[in-house]
């Protein structure tokens, strides 16, 4: 997916957080997700952050001359620094509520930025291996059947 002009965080390097949080991972035991966000200014660094970080850095004062919330003080599960979004962040989602939250460099001029995002999901080796062996615990004894009626 795509969102276009979002805004430029109000101060340097001051964490905000989008305000709905990214979808919860619906069934962690048998699906392995990997998210990956790019974005198109090299003043801006990324992170994703529990629920509880969000409600954290809510409270805390919106000036990063407190040194609460800004890229050295957050507690995230993955952050990508400023220069990167041509790369990208890419993580393992995980079970739970998490936001997706930016801040920049320098004090940002007002401008926007645009985020591209995808997510790729497979089936985890132990859901896979259940599979399997479910599907030959149905196929195995019809071929048996079969070709034992057969001879």
């Amino acid at each position: 997916g795509v969102i276009e002009d979002l805004p430029a965080p109000p101060s340097a390097d001051r964490v905000v957080f989008a305000d709905e949080p990214l979808p919860e991972h619906p069934f962690p035991a048998l699906l392995h997700a990997e998210a990956t966000v790019w974005w198109d200014r090299s003043d801006v660094w990324m992170a994703v952050s529990a629920d509880s970080e969000v409600e954290r850095c809510a409270s805390a004062p919106a000036s990063s001359l407190f040194g609460q919330c800004v890229s050295t003080d957050l507690n995230a599960i993955v952050m990508a620094e400023a220069g990167t979004g041509d790369v990208g962040m890419t993580w393992s989602v995980p079970a739970g509520v998490y936001h997706v939250g930016y801040g920049t460099v320098e004090t940002p001029p007002d401008v926007t930025m645009s985020v591209e995002w995808e997510v790729k999901a497979q089936l985890n080796g132990a859901a896979t291996a259940l599979f399997t062996l479910f599907s030959f615990g149905l196929i195995a004894p019809a071929l048996i059947q079969r070709y034992s009626t057969s001879s």
